[in-house]
């Protein structure tokens, strides 16, 4: 079972990695791209479903099954032929057994190449084969995971996941996730504490960067460590902006952690720690600014987002976080420019 939006470029190879599946199942949530066409024709059985968060999503594509055992995957994901062939191997035992579930093992291709070292990309343990009955989908927007109980067996060869494209692409994919993420946090009245952010970004990007072995990985150990900091970063000031409306509390102590996380990393830029300081204070403040300017103009539309609203996350007002890098750009060009007295 496969659950997709606007998969076109990736869903026929998914497909083609299963010719033994029984019944291949698609749910899509409104695609408007060749993601149904292409999948019809890699025979694939289409059901339409709006998108109800990752969980719930694969949730229903379960009762859409015409059998119990369901092998899940992300349109993104294909198997190896190794793996296909230990799984028409081992498939009748499994399927012969109580087991809830079969764990399985999936390798990364991070932006055209595998990841070597990366621990979460080499070899991740993941419960993709399961049994309807007797396991469900976690009901979360994102980051699912399938419960049961009980040993589940566990298939040795892998599945690929190619993670990403692009940069742009990545960045993209963190904010929304960021945001679907903290709308569960504020469900389960999770609070938001601001001051932690600094200390989030700065521990999270050394312990994938050093312990877990991005470094290995080059400028792609680089750019995945950084922007999982940023996505575990992100989810704090999203999650406030979502809850309740601007105040000065959450104001000062985000241009306070953006000021203190500047100077701490004032030696790839071009600035002295005070310099550093100083220009993500004026960065934050004229962000937040810019922020306000939004919503003051949606208020006087009478609209909630700008942006795309059918994402395949359900994230919606995308066009509204450029609103405080368009204000604030400008403001710490000229700043710069006029304190170190630049000329064209």
């Amino acid at each position: 079972a496969v659950i997709t939006h606007n998969e076109a470029d990736c869903i026929a190879r998914c497909l083609d990695s299963v010719p033994f599946a029984a019944d291949k199942l698609v749910v899509d949530s409104g695609s408007d791209d060749n993601t149904v066409a292409i999948a019809v024709a890699h025979g694939a059985r289409v059901v339409q479903q709006p998108w109800l968060g990752f969980g719930p999503q694969r949730n229903f594509a379960s009762t859409q099954a015409l059998h119990d055992w369901i092998l899940v995957l992300d349109a993104d994901e294909y198997l190896s032929p190794a793996l296909a062939d230990e799984l028409v191997r081992r498939l009748p035992e499994l399927m012969a057994s109580a087991a809830p579930a079969a764990i399985l093992r999936r390798s990364t291709v991070y932006m055209g190449r595998p990841m070597r070292w990366y621990r979460p990309s080499v070899g991740e343990r993941l419960a993709r084969l399961q049994h309807r009955g007797r396991s469900r989908w976690s009901d979360v927007r994102v980051h699912e995971s399938l419960q049961f109980a009980g040993r589940a067996p566990h298939f040795e060869a892998p599945f690929n996941h190619a993670n990403n494209p692009t940069l742009p692409h990545k960045q993209l994919k963190v904010l929304l996730y960021a945001e679907l993420k903290c709308r569960d946090w504020l469900e389960k009245r999770k609070p938001v504490r601001m001051w932690q952010a600094p200390f989030v970004y700065g521990l999270a990007f050394l312990k994938d960067y050093l312990l877990r072995l991005a470094f290995l990985d080059g400028w792609r150990g680089f750019m995945i460590a950084q922007t999982a900091a940023s996505r575990r970063l992100r989810r704090r000031p999203v999650a406030r902006h979502i809850d309740r409306s601007f105040s000065f509390r959450a104001w000062w102590a985000g241009i306070a952690a953006a000021a203190l996380l500047g100077a701490a990393l004032f030696w790839i830029t071009p600035f002295n720690a005070a310099q550093a300081l100083a220009m993500a204070a004026i960065a934050g403040a004229t962000g937040t600014l810019g922020e306000l300017v939004m919503s003051a103009l949606k208020r006087d539309a009478g609209v909630r987002f700008w942006g795309n609203t059918s994402s395949v996350t359900g994230a919606v007002g995308l066009l509204d976080r450029v609103a405080p890098l368009c204000f604030a750009a400008p403001v710490f060009f000229h700043s710069v420019r006029w304190y170190f007295q630049l000329k064209d």
